[in-house]
């Protein structure tokens, strides 16, 4: 990005939160719109920021003969300032010719992720659910296509190195599960959408007594499994240890991944047998049973045995 056009997007901060992104308007900036234009013959830039809501507006195009690219982030208002829902779209379409790929991102305000890359005719199409999953899920896309385009948001960000730090902090964070501990707070869950309002504020007690070290077991949480008040009271006691908008963080992410069994199926896939090995543990702890792959094997046969179990868990990956 120009260096008369880059530091106007300080006016809007750029986090990536429970591993979505999320836009926020800078409160020095409360209320402001600017819009701005720069180049020539061979390089063209437009860049539009409206905070006149107080939630973020913001609109970015590049083009060269070579690729044109837009960006487009749009921060919900019907939604909390701190960490406002956030839809985002960066394209970067390769111009006739050109010897690149072309890149779609999209974040949707709803939680949906899609990364399409079509490169030499081919188009390969990922969803998820978390920014960490798909940049775990796509190693080598997520650093030579999607972190460039993302990290114009914010340069900061380190994303590549962030990913690296969040494999080892999986791996720290499932040798260290305690079974007995993680069915005591299942038993609490489930308790909170007790018909009792008695049992419901029991629960909610005893969870809030087990202090911040039930954080990292709530962030894990499948919420689409939970009712409207199992949600809503999990919410105010992550609230009450956590805040609600902290930037996420290796250890972080790893608490709200370590029971993702898509995260540790794609991780089966990794080019470290360390990791590997950890993931198909970690697997076997999740599904009850030791999934059918060797991690020691050779390529060829792990990743035959690799497709056969993503096709039996579902969901074609993370």
């Amino acid at each position: 990005m120009h260096g008369g056009l880059g530091p106007q997007l300080r006016m809007v901060q750029f986090l990536v939160i429970r591993g979505r992104i999320v836009a926020r308007c800078d409160p020095a900036y409360a209320g402001q719109s600017r819009s701005a234009s720069v180049g020539g013959t061979q390089r063209q830039e437009r860049l539009s920021i409206n905070l006149s809501t107080g939630f973020p507006d913001v609109h970015y195009q590049l083009t060269t003969p070579d690729v044109e690219l837009t960006i487009h982030v749009v921060a919900q208002p019907d939604g909390d300032p701190t960490a406002a829902p956030t839809e985002v779209g960066i394209r970067k379409q390769a111009r006739s010719g050109a010897a690149q790929p072309s890149v779609l991102f999209e974040q949707s305000a709803e939680g949906d992720f899609v990364l399409t890359v079509e490169e030499q005719g081919s188009t390969t199409t990922r969803r998820s659910k978390n920014l960490w999953q798909l940049l775990l899920a796509e190693p080598e896309q997520g650093r030579g296509q999607l972190v460039p385009l993302l990290e114009l948001l914010d340069n900061s960000w380190r994303l590549a190195d962030t990913t690296v730090a969040v494999k080892e902090a999986l791996c720290r964070a499932a040798a260290a599960a305690d079974d007995a501990h993680t069915q005591q707070w299942d038993a609490l869950i489930a308790a909170l959408a007790s018909p009792r309002f008695a049992q419901r504020q029991a629960a909610d007690r005893a969870l809030r007594a087990q202090g911040r070290q039930i954080v990292p077991y709530l962030l894990g949480i499948d919420q689409t499994q939970l009712d409207a008040e199992q949600r809503r009271r999990i919410k105010g006691i992550l609230e009450a240890f956590d805040g609600p908008s902290e930037a996420d963080t290796p250890d972080r992410v790893a608490y709200l991944l370590v029971r993702d069994e898509q995260v540790w199926l794609a991780l089966l896939n990794d080019d470290d047998l360390s990791t590997r090995l950890c993931a198909y543990r970690q697997l076997e702890r999740l599904l009850g049973a030791a999934p059918e792959f060797d991690p020691q094997a050779e390529e060829g046969v792990r990743a035959a045995q690799y497709e056969a179990l993503r096709q039996r868990l579902g969901e074609g990956g993370p």
